[in-house]
């Protein structure tokens, strides 16, 4: 995750690298961690999407210790997709009526509104950059 909060246009290809140096695909588990990252903060900072998805490119051309097989890059990008998809699916409503139940002050539950509603438009950038760099 620090990596992820130092990562730049500028300093994309040394983090990237370090990145997944770490270990991110030693298994499926810390793999589908990684994903489940990267999309969080690709909805946190959609300005930075094409970036995020430009990792995601990279990690799904990076061979994996515990893939044996040539469906490496079938197997990342499925992950991928299923981590969108998920996120895709929930229901904004329902996400911002669970998250403003039981704040009273109506500047906050305004901020909170506007919090999720960035996140899904977030996500939705980042979608596009994944369509445009054919991951999904």
């Amino acid at each position: 995750l620090l990596i992820l909060n130092k990562l730049s246009l500028t300093k994309f290809d040394k983090l990237s690298d370090a990145f997944i140096d770490t270990g991110v695909g030693k298994n499926e588990e810390c793999l589908s961690g990684a994903i489940k990252l990267i999309v969080k903060k690709a909805q946190d900072e959609p300005h930075f999407a094409a970036m995020y998805a430009a990792l995601c490119y990279k990690l799904s051309r990076t061979p994996f210790d515990f893939e044996h097989d040539s469906k490496k890059k079938k197997k990342f990008k499925k992950m991928l997709l299923t981590e969108c998809q998920k996120e895709f699916e929930q229901d904004t409503e329902t996400k911002i009526a669970n998250a403003i139940e039981g704040i009273e002050d109506e500047e906050e539950k305004a901020l909170t509104m506007a919090i999720i509603k960035k996140h899904y438009l977030g996500h939705m950038r980042f979608i596009g950059e994944l369509y445009k760099g054919d991951l999904i």
